[in-house]
This record gives C-alpha cells, structure tokens and sequence, in this order.
C-alpha cells in the first residue's frame, strides 16, 4: 500500500515524491542511530556502533540531496538537478564503503570518537566541494542526462557492494539467520537502487522513481538489521546482568536477606539459610526479629529504624540459629528501594574472630613482657605521612634516652640525624617496601636525645589488615656501636698484619741485599788490609788505606744496620749516637717534603752515647718528623730540629718524673695547625687520632711514648692552635767508650802451612780470600762451582786438610755442600762463610758438625784465627 500511495504520489507531483521518499530514508537513519546510540554500552560488537554513526552522516549528505533536488527551489534554478545528482553519488558512495569497513571492522576495537571526527570531516569537504568550490566533478548535464563520471561512480558502488556481499557471505557464522538474510537482502537491493539511477535521462522518469523504490526498502531492510542486533545485544546484557548478580547474591561468601521496612524476610542466599539452618522456604515465613535472641530485639528494631533513617549502618549483634545456638555476626544494611521499601542486608559470621580476640586479649600481657625483653628499639608508627609514634619496647627508651612518654605522638623524624637524613630514608622506604613490604638499611645513623649520633641498622616491617591495606609499621632499629668498633680494631689488625707481611718482604729484600754487598765489602775490606800491611809504615798512602778500610766498616755496619731495622736480626740494645740515626732519617724523609715545608737543623756532635735499640730510634724520629710535616701539609711552614747535650741537678729537673743526670735533649718543632687543649690528654692514648683514616692509625705517638719510657725517657709538649707544635725528648746518655778505629793487622797472626779447598761462586771474595789464606802460609786450592768441588773433594780428599765454603750459592748452598763433604770424610774441619742467610745460623751450622761460621765480611785477623781454630778442633 506504501508503493501504491507513492506511485500515486508520483504520478500527481513527483517532486512530492522524491521528498516523502527522501525523508522517509532520513527518518530510518535517525532511528537507526538513535536505537544504536543509546544502546552503544551494551553492545559489545562496536562496528555496529560504528555503522550507526556512518548511516547517520550518510543520512545528513541524503537530507542536503533532498533540499537541493531540482523544484524544490532553495538553490538557484540555473544549478538545475547537478547539485542533487552530485550529493546523491557522494552519499552512495559513502554508504558503501561504510557497509564494507563494517564488516572489516567486524568484533575489533574502535576508536569511535575519532570515526565520528572523520565522517564529520568528510560530510564538511564534500558540501564545500558541490556549493562552494563547485569543484565536484559534473554528473548530470540539462538535456544530456547522467554524465560518464556518474555511471562510472555508479558501477564502482555496486562493486564495492559486491564485494561487501561476498564478505557478508565469508562470516555468515557471526550473524543470527535473520539477521544475515535481511543484510543481505539490504545489499542486493542496494545495488539494484545503484543500476536504476545509472539508466534515467530525466529526474522525473520511470528507472529514476524504480531507483528511489529500492533504496526505501533496502534502507528498511537495514534498519531492521540495525533493530535486531541493538535490541538483541540490550537484552542479552540485560540477561548477563540478571545473572552476573544472581551469581553475586548466591556466590557471596557472607550472608545476605532481603527485607521490608517491617522487617519481614523477602529472600535469602544459600550462605544465610546455611550459617542459621533454615530452608529458603521457612527464612520467607520468618520476620528479622525471628532469626535475633529475644536480647537483641530492641537492638534489631532500633537498628532497621536507624537503616531507614539514615539510608545505611553497620554494627555488631547476635544471632539464633535454628537448633539455638547463638553466634556473633557483622551487620551492613542499606536501602536500595524506599519505594518499595525494601532493605539489603549482608551479614558475616565473626565468631571466630571474637574468639581469636578474645585470646589475643588474654596474651596481651605475655605479649608485653616479650615486646620489652628484646635487645633490639621497636617502635610502633602510624600510616600516615609523618608516621607517628604510637607504642615502643623498654629498648627503645633505653636506646634513645627518653621516656616512653617523650616517644608516643612523636613523628618518626624526631629520631633521625636531620630532615635530610629523613627525606632520604622515608624514599627508600616507600620505594622499597612497595616492592617487597620490607625495609632494610645496614649502614645508617640515628640521634639520641642528648644529641648523640650512633651507627644503626634498621629493619621496617609494613602492618597491614584483612584487605591488604597498610594500616602502619614496625621500626626495629639494632645499635652497631659495638659493632663498629670491632670492625674498626678488625681494620686496624688488618693494616697491622699488611704492615707486618710488607716488612716481611722488606726483611727479604734487605737479606738479599745484604748477602751481594757484603760480597763487594768483603774484597775491599780484604785487599785494603794486605795494602796497609804491604805499605811502609811512613808512607802518606798507610792514611789512604784507613780512609779506605773506616769506610769500609762503616758500610759493614750500615748493612747491619739494615738487616736490624728490617727485622732480620735480632734487636738489641746497644750504646748509639743518636745524630748519626737522626741524620739518617732527616735524609730519607726530606726527599718527600714539599718545597713549602722548609728544614732547619742544629745537631749537636758531640752528644753522648744513649743505651737504646737502633731501630726504635729510627721508629721514634720517624714519627715525630712524619707527623709534624703532616701538621704543615696544607699550608706550608718550618720545621726545627734540634739535638743538644743537658744536664739536670736536683733543683732543675722539669719533673718528678726526671732522675738528675745527663740527657740528650731532642727537639722536634712545626710551625702546623698545633693541637687542641681539648685533645692533649689524649694524644698519646692507643688509637686516637686526627688524622684521616688514610693517613695513620693512631698508634705512632702511643709507640713513641712507650719507647722513651722503656729508656727511663721523658716527652715534653708544648702546643699553640694554628702556630705549632714542639715535641722535646730527653733520653739518658752513657760513659763514653773509645771509638772504634782501625787496628793494624797483628803481625804474629797465627798461620800455617796445611792444604785448604776454598769454595765461593763470587770470583772477587774467592780471589781475596785465596791471596789472605796464601799471606798466612796456607796451600789454596779454588773452586767456584760447588758441585765440581765435591767431585774434586771426592777424589783428592786425603790432600785436604780444610774446606772453606760460602753458604749462598746456585744449585748446591753451602750447608749442602757441608753435609756432602762430611760424608765423605767425616773429620774434616769446615768454616762456612755467610753474607746473610735465613737458612744458616752457628747453632745451625755446629749441628751440622762445622766447625767454624764466619760473617762476610772478614777481616784477615778473624779469617787467620777461625781457621787455627778449626784446624786444631780436627
């Protein structure tokens, strides 16, 4: 009848009729939008929101084709029907491109903000192109007809159809049976709408009104389609929804009824109906009242009035089961309907917790005796931001020093350093126990009340309820006073023991040093001997060879010297001159001194001698010099040394402590920063320090002390800050002895005639020794490798009367070689000559069955008698 009325339509005034039929096409648009719209968040395919708003543009370029249609007189007449045709073209065109993007865009996700942005864009260019620019290309020209653009158009739409038909047929699976035929049908009907409007020569003909009946119903057929799926997809959310909360109210692991402002049951859950007994049929007979003990009705009426009131509340009861016994529940009612008057009511059994409260009350007070008797501060802090103090262990106050009402309602930063100790600790603690729920911090510092800073360790624990919500935190703070003295001490043991281990290998290069010079001394010592016997006794050269041979001893002792401050003789105490130390050690440490530091000195030669060990000497001067160029490091200055003879009678010693007598007095003095009054007491205390950790121990002015006072010693101090220091030392001098000068070599020296092999690997020491032994009378036969002497000793062993061997030597060493010998002719008498050895010492080399034990190196008189010695021992 619709057909028939427009045909009729048509045939009257057909102008009429193309409008009704254009905006009967607009007004399914609308609905289809309109219905898709308001149902777009239950539909969960969004490409049918997505076609909706395409259908809605598409509709708007249709409603601008209908006022612009040729009759209608809104535009001017000499645009004839062009405008139209072009507007008509543009909306097919978009209206089939939509229909295949729907499809491709099938269940996928859309931005549908932004399609509606493009749609928009694109109605806005087209309009602007056909009545502003006039740029759209020509599709119908007066008294021509359809111009070759449009068909062309035409076609390329009915394509695009086409394949969007074959598309719709591919997931014919993801549409209800109804809803793909009307689709389909839709599409069919479309592109016969397309080929109608390829054939009319007039607006007003026959294909063009065929045209305008195939797209109405292809557009019902649409709307249709669009009506199915948006009421389809509402109601099956509807579905979903009934029974997503059907699945909440039954699934609920607390128990839940529904009851009117009279407090009469409506419905219950199976949770409810199991925790009292009762059946879903008999809680429909019960009123609130019936599942309270009658001690609690006024509770429950006061309650359900408050809930009614106030919309809501939550509180603590009791309930009656059925077999009667009573259990305490947790009540939350609301009001979700007050014109039904109908209230929700959730209830959860909390026995169990109102027991585990009940003995957590109970050992509240075993709880506390624990809490205290740690060793370690905890403290109890709220969540929020400043963290305030709500409860502490007896540690904590004893610890901190302050009362435990001094500590409650403080914040957290009250303990810390300064607010930027804190600010870096609440970071780190956030960050970390966001991660993990657990804070550590093994190296931090904490104040005490008096102000005191002390090292700690910290451990914070978060404190959280049933809902995993931090509800504060636990502090426990670990004082590592102790701790770090241990450590400190350990770390002072440590560089003890590298000291140790370092003069260790010191020793070793000292001992190896030692043997090779004693070797070069040996020679000089010796042919310096034969000169000064071989020269006249008047002869100017007799003076030369005692410069030659004092010089010689004086480097013998020097490597004694050495071997006894590098450990690798046994200290003694022996008389010394202390300028001769003194220079020595103001010659090494001044290589060091910066060009600021500048070095004035006044030694006194003619000091006496003090009974005391060379190398504590040595450490004593070391250290005092050390430290005064480290008090004047940074700024420069000058640095005095002075050593002078004094003398105290009864009435002029300084102190109680001094014995009258003779002293030599050393003064050390800088003009250095000085030190403190605070701090003089303590410098000589083990371990104290101003230095940095990398310059020093503590220990130097603790060794320096003991020393003087091993010697019946006094240290004297005299400080100014920032003008300098002066140390004097008094150590108690000794009688004179006569010095040591260079004896002639005695002329009745014991010699002989007797057969001696000599050993050495150093030709020089062999040669010397072989022209000394020949000087005594002696018959010398050399060998400088000792496996060769050995197998000499073995054939000619009855010949010799002697052996003389070194002790350092490659392959063979000398005791070694001894122990051969002896072998083969144990009474052989064999002297064994050392530089210096680790290996061998008298006691070693008398075990070994030697007779004598020489030092390098040897004098002719020391050579002359150790061999009679030996000789006559045969």
């Amino acid at each position: 009848m619709l057909f028939i009325g427009l045909y009729i339509v048509s045939a009257k005034n057909y102008l009429l009729f193309h409008t009704l039929a254009e905006l009967f096409s607009t007004a399914v648009i609308l609905g289809m939008f309109t219905l898709i719209w308001y149902s777009r968040f239950t539909i969960k395919n969004k490409a049918l929101v997505f076609l909706g708003i395409a259908y809605l543009f598409v509709g708007s370029i249709d409603l601008f084709h209908t006022l612009s249609y040729q009759g209608m007189g809104i535009i001017d007449k000499s645009w004839g029907a062009n405008p139209a045709t072009q507007l008509w073209v543009a909306g097919r065109l978009m209206e089939s491109i939509s229909l295949l993007l729907f499809l491709l865009f099938f269940k996928k996700k859309i931005n549908i903000p932004l399609i509606a942005g493009i749609y928009f864009l694109i109605t806005i260019v087209i309009l602007n192109a056909v009545f502003l620019l006039k740029i759209f290309p020509d599709c119908y020209i007066e008294g021509i007809g359809l111009t070759p653009f449009k068909k062309t158009i035409e076609y390329i739409i009915c394509i695009i159809l086409i394949c969007t038909s074959g598309l719709l047929y591919k997931k014919k699976k993801n549409f209800a049976p109804d809803i793909y035929v009307l689709f389909a049908g839709s599409l069919i009907l479309t592109v016969c709408a397309e080929l109608s409007f390829t054939f009319y020569i007039s607006v007003y003909d026959f294909f063009n009104l065929m045209g305008h009946y195939f797209k109405i119903i292809s557009f019902f057929l649409i709307y249709l389609v669009f009506v199915k799926s948006g009421l389809l997809a509402a109601d099956q959310a509807l579905i979903e929804s009934e029974n997503h909360y059907r699945k909440l109210f039954e699934g609920s692991n607390d128990g839940i009824i529904l009851f009117d402002f009279n407090g009469n049951i409506i419905r219950s859950n199976s949770k409810i109906q199991e925790l009292l007994g009762y059946s879903e049929k008999e809680f429909c007979h019960l009123q609130i009242k019936n599942i309270h003990p009658s001690s609690e009705w006024d509770i429950s009426d006061k309650q359900i009035k408050n809930v009614i009131d106030q919309g809501k509340t939550k509180f603590e009861s009791k309930y009656l089961k059925k077999d009667g016994a009573i259990i305490d529940v947790e009540v939350s009612g609301s009001v979700i309907d007050r014109k039904k008057k109908l209230i929700l009511g959730i209830f959860r059994d909390i026995t169990d917790r109102k027991t585990a409260q009940k003995k957590l009350w109970e050992s509240n007070e075993l709880f506390k005796k624990v809490f205290n008797s740690q060793i370690d501060a905890i403290f109890v802090f709220t969540a929020g931001m400043l963290r305030i103090a709500v409860d502490c262990n007896k540690a904590a106050t004893e610890l901190f020093g302050y009362t435990k009402k001094e500590i409650i309602n403080k914040p957290a930063g009250k303990f810390h350093v300064n607010e930027s100790y804190f600010k870096n600790f609440e970071h780190q603690l956030y960050s970390e126990t966001n991660k993990t729920g657990v804070f550590q911090l093994h190296d931090y510092y904490m104040k005490k009340k008096d102000g005191t800073i002390f090292p700690t360790e910290h451990t914070v624990l978060e404190i959280k309820n049933d809902s995993g919500k931090r509800t504060g935190w636990i502090s426990i703070v670990k004082d590592l006073t102790e701790q770090k003295k241990m450590l400190e001490e350990k770390a002072i043991l440590e560089t003890k023991l590298q000291h140790a281990q370092k003069m260790e290998a010191i020793g070793t290069l000292a001992g190896g040093i030692a043997h090779d010079f004693n070797n070069i001394l040996f020679p000089l010592i010796g042919f310096a001997e034969i000169l000064k016997e071989d020269i006249p006794k008047e002869s100017p050269l007799q003076e030369l060879t005692d410069e030659i041979m004092t010089a010689s001893l004086r480097a013998r002792d020097l490597v004694k010297q050495i071997l006894t401050f590098s450990h690798q003789m046994n200290q003694e105490i022996t008389p010394l001159k202390v300028q001769l130390i003194l220079k020595e050690v103001i010659k090494l440490t001044s290589n060091i001194f910066p060009s600021t530091i500048n070095i004035e000195m006044d030694i006194d030669d003619t000091c006496k001698k003090i009974l005391a060990d060379p190398t504590q000497i040595h450490q004593l001067t070391m250290n005092l010099i050390t430290n005064a160029y480290h008090a004047m490091q940074s700024c420069g200055g000058t640095l005095f040394i002075s050593l002078k003879p004094v003398k105290f009678k009864y009435d002029t010693i300084p102190t109680a402590d001094f014995l009258p007598g003779d002293y030599i007095c050393l003064s050390i003095e800088d003009t250095g920063s000085g030190i403190k009054e605070e701090i003089m007491d303590k410098i000589f205390d083990p371990y104290f320090t101003t230095k940095g950790v990398d310059k020093g121990t503590g220990l130097g002015l603790s060794v320096v002390h003991g020393i003087i006072k091993q010697y019946k010693g006094e240290i004297m101090v005299d400080s100014i800050p920032e003008k300098g220091t002066c140390f004097k030392i008094y150590l108690p001098v000794i009688e004179e002895t006569e010095e040591t000068t260079v004896k002639p070599i005695p002329r009745n020296l014991p010699k002989g005639t007797e057969r001696v092999l000599l050993i050495d690997d150093e030709p020089p020491v062999l040669k010397i020794e072989k022209t000394m032994l020949q000087r005594l009378g002696y018959h010398v036969v050399t060998e400088s490798n000792s496996a060769k002497a050995i197998d000499l000793f073995k054939t000619q062993s009855d010949t010799f009367d002697l052996v003389i061997t070194d002790m350092t030597m490659p392959e063979i060493t000398g005791d070694m070689l001894s122990k051969e010998i002896i072998k083969i002719k144990p009474a052989i008498p064999i002297i064994i000559c050392t530089g210096f050895s680790e290996i061998i010492t008298a006691q070693k080399a008398r075990e070994i069955g030697i007779k004598e034990f020489l030092k390098k190196p040897v004098v002719l008189s020391d050579l002359a008698l150790s061999v009679r010695n030996a000789l006559e021992q045969k």
